[in-house]
C-alpha cells in the first residue's frame, strides 16, 4: 500500500467486490492488507441507490450494506470532510482536465477524496477521475 495502511473504499471498489470480478478480487486483497478500512457514508447511499435501480430487493441491499458496515468504519459527512471539499474537488477537476475527460467529477467523488486526505489514507477505486493521483490504488481498466 502507498505508505498508509488506511484504505478508503469508493463505490466503484465495493461494486466490483460484490460482483466477484478480477477487480473485486484485488479489492478483497487490499481490504485484507489494510490496518483500517473506511467507507464514507455517501458510498452506502450510492450502493443502495444503484442496487435498487437494478431491481435488487430490500433484503439483498440491506445485506450488502451490513457487510460493508461490518468490515469498515463508516465515516459521516462531518465539518472536516465538508471543509476539505474545495481542495478535493479541485484536485479531481484538474486531474480530469489532464486526462482530457469531458465529464466533471461528482460531488460524491470529492467527498471520498476529502475523506482520504483527512485520514491520510489511500483510495481504492476504478473511477477515472482518480486515475493517476497519489495515494490511489487503481483497480480500473
Amino acid at each position: 500500500m502507498l505508505g498508509s495502511r488506511t484504505l478508503v473504499v469508493d463505490s466503484y471498489a465495493w461494486i466490483e467486490y460484490f460482483l466477484g470480478s478480477d477487480k473485486g478480487k484485488k479489492v478483497l486483497e487490499e481490504l485484507r492488507r489494510a490496518e483500517e478500512v473506511i467507507t464514507p457514508s455517501v458510498v452506502l447511499a450510492e450502493l443502495a441507490h444503484k442496487y435498487f435501480r437494478e431491481g435488487m430487493d430490500r433484503a439483498q441491499v440491506e445485506e450488502r450494506i451490513n457487510l460493508v458496515r461490518s468490515v469498515s468504519t463508516i465515516r459521516d459527512l462531518d465539518n472536516q470532510v465538508i471543509l476539505g471539499l474545495r481542495e478535493a474537488y479541485g484536485v479531481l477537476l484538474d486531474n480530469a482536465r489532464r486526462q482530457g475527460m469531458r465529464q466533471k467529477p461528482a460531488l460524491n467523488d470529492a467527498i471520498v477524496l476529502s475523506t482520504s486526505l483527512i485520514v491520510e489514507g489511500s483510495v481504492i477505486t476504478g473511477d477515472r477521475h482518480f486515475k493517476g493521483l497519489n495515494r490511489v490504488i487503481w483497480v480500473g481498466d
